[in-house]
């Protein structure tokens, strides 16, 4: 039985890979379904410092903020992993300023308050 090879809805990956991988599965997706409610979006390191290209960090800002959405109206869960910084470089301070320090704190309470009340 010889199925023809979907394109990938991405656009991107290489036709070669898509085949690999769509001959080995007999399908294009390594799962038929998703049980929403168990499944999570793991976002990592998606913060001011991560990017330098403002805009380009705002898209993807913005598309993970929309799948964000849909993963918690679904009854998925949502975890943001960041990195905390207590004490900035002087190459860090360079590029953000002292503006760092407001929005580290805002950071932190907010990740206290998420820690004292239990997974929302």
């Amino acid at each position: 039985m010889n199925q023809e090879v979907p394109d990938h809805p991405s656009g991107i990956i290489p036709e070669a890979i898509v085949e690999k991988v769509f001959r080995r599965r007999g399908r294009l997706h390594a799962f038929p379904s998703i049980n929403s409610t168990k499944t999570a979006l793991i976002v990592i390191d998606l913060d001011i410092g991560t990017g330098r290209d403002k805009a380009n960090v705002q898209q993807v800002a913005n598309n993970v903020n929309i799948l964000a959405e849909v993963i918690r109206t679904k009854g998925g869960v949502v975890a943001w992993v960041t990195t905390p910084i207590q004490k900035a470089t002087e190459n860090f301070r360079a590029v953000f300023g002292d503006e760092w320090q407001i929005i580290m704190s805002a950071w932190a309470g907010r990740a206290e308050t998420r820690r004292s009340s239990g997974p929302s």
